[in-house]
C-alpha cells in the first residue's frame, strides 16, 4: 500500500511539474477518481495541497 501511494504521490508531482494539466486530471490519471482524495492524500505526503506546490514551483 505505501509503494502505491509513493508512486502516485511521484507520477502527480511530475506531472504537476512537467505540464499544464488540471489538478483534476491529473487526480484521475494517478488513480484518484475522487479531487478531495487526491487533495488529502498530497497534503498528507508534501505538506502542501497540490495548488500549493504548484504556486510555489511557478
Amino acid at each position: 500500500m505505501i509503494l502505491l501511494l509513493r508512486r502516485r504521490m511521484y507520477r502527480a508531482l511530475i506531472r504537476l511539474k512537467e505540464t499544464n494539466l488540471s489538478i483534476n486530471q491529473i487526480a484521475l490519471m494517478v488513480g484518484y477518481g475522487n479531487n478531495s482524495n487526491f487533495y488529502k492524500a498530497f497534503r498528507e505526503y508534501y505538506g502542501v495541497s497540490p495548488r500549493e506546490y504548484v504556486y510555489t514551483e511557478s
